[in-house]
């Protein structure tokens, strides 16, 4: 009985934190933060947009390593291709930086466990 009262509660606080949520507008010109790390576990997670440095700035304190690229798209899917792009450019080896990532839901899910 109590995991379905547990169910119901996240949810309650999933559909709390959906309606507290400001957007994101996007202004011309206007640069976003996407912070790219690896987890505890040993996972990359590529998270953002942000508008804020010190948003992306709190999550990389949570990851092991990582660091913090400032991108003009609010697309985070766009972001992420770019991001493998500037690593490759880099002389990053082609496995690792083109290896899937996780994004913000598959780090909730993990940080949960």
């Amino acid at each position: 009985m109590s995991s379905l009262i547990d169910k119901a509660q996240a949810r309650i606080d999933r559909i709390e934190k959906s309606l507290t949520h400001q957007p994101i507008y996007h202004y011309p010109g206007q640069k976003y933060y996407y912070v790219f790390g690896w987890t505890k576990g040993g996972r990359k997670l590529i998270d953002g947009p942000f508008t804020d440095m010190q948003d992306a700035d709190a999550l990389l304190a949570t990851l092991e390593d990582g660091e913090i690229f400032e991108k003009a798209t609010r697309d985070q899917a766009k972001a992420t291709r770019e991001i493998k792009a500037e690593l490759l450019s880099r002389g990053e080896d082609p496995d690792e930086a083109l290896r899937r990532v996780l994004h913000k839901k598959g780090y909730e899910r993990e940080a949960s466990r």
